[in-house]
């Protein structure tokens, strides 16, 4: 009896599923941060909210975080709680890896933002209707 019980204290519980999983542990698949947008390109875009700024990230095919190719972008929706259109410009952030927008995207977040990527000297990249409504749990 002591054998056995040595032999299980040096081994570890993970044959009897007492304790870890097994050592091999798949690698996890990059997901988007977000609502994930698919583009013509293959590539992805994530839009999410952080605090009361919508942020947009660029992914590349295999859903790794890549630089962001538009310079700004301009953004409008129609929030249930306001009258009026709400308007904002998202411009990159410090290290080029996002766009963000002022911190004015108020809650309740059960609105369509329509989503237009601009270039420098102003021209449309591409144009996206975002639904808050399919934003995954924060």
């Amino acid at each position: 009896m002591r054998m056995i019980l040595g032999l299980v204290m040096v081994l570890g519980f993970g044959g009897l599923g007492l304790g870890p999983a097994r050592a091999a542990v798949e690698a996890e698949e990059p997901t988007v941060t977000g609502i994930e947008v698919a583009r013509g390109n293959g590539t992805f875009l994530g839009v999410a909210l952080e605090g009361l700024s919508l942020v947009v990230r660029y992914y590349d095919e295999a859903k790794e975080q890549v630089q962001v190719e538009a310079d700004r972008a301009a953004i409008w929706w129609n929030a249930p709680n306001r009258s009026g259109r709400q308007r904002t410009v998202m411009t990159r952030d410090g290290d080029g890896m996002a766009l963000r927008s002022p911190a004015q995207v108020r809650p309740p977040h059960v609105y369509i933002v329509s989503l237009t990527l601009l270039r420098e000297d102003g021209s449309t990249i591409e144009h996206h209707m975002v639904d808050l409504k399919d934003m995954p749990e924060r």
